[in-house]
């Protein structure tokens, strides 16, 4: 039993350490800095496509194809490129920590963008409070309970018992 082991082990060691050819600069080969903005491209139609397919098509987005498209590219081409680049792992881990760095400051803008939007929002929101609140009290004013004391609410709870009365 111990000689079968050891015999199987050896086949399939040997079988295992076989020639693996190296992979040859593409005829259609693509720059860096362009294979760079490909994947790029590549990874926010895959974010897109993940949050809201139904959006992208109808649009006329087609996300398969999207990148080929762009970069007039066909998924051979794209393919060798991207196994071309992968045997330099130090150069393809650059090229991404930059496609990533990249991705991390556009959401820094989308996020302060989102930020300012909202605290527009919610100012617009408050000033409208306030004006509400002004209204009230003046009719209040006119029905001569202008000694009562008043605050402004604008909690969830006080607008659902606006809309209720």
């Amino acid at each position: 039993m111990k000689k079968l082991f050891l015999i199987i082990s050896i086949v399939i060691i040997g079988a295992s350490c076989q020639e693996i050819p190296e992979v040859q600069k593409p005829e259609s080969f693509i720059e860096q800095p362009v294979m760079e903005e490909i994947l790029y491209e590549s990874i926010l139609i895959n974010a897109a496509q993940g949050y809201n397919i139904a959006k992208l098509k109808l649009i006329g987005l087609q996300p398969d194809t999207y990148v080929y498209d762009k970069f007039n590219i066909d998924s051979a081409t794209y393919a060798q490129n991207v196994a071309y680049y992968t045997t330099d792992i130090d150069a393809y881990r650059e090229m991404n920590a930059k496609v990533l760095d990249r991705i991390k400051a556009q959401l820094a803008v989308d996020d302060s963008i989102e930020t300012a939007e909202r605290k527009l929002k919610d100012s617009l929101r408050t000033a409208r409070a306030k004006e509400l609140q002004k209204e009230k009290q003046s009719e209040r004013t006119i029905e001569g309970n202008s000694g009562l004391p008043t605050r402004t609410v604008t909690d969830s709870f006080a607008r659902r018992y606006r809309k209720q009365n």
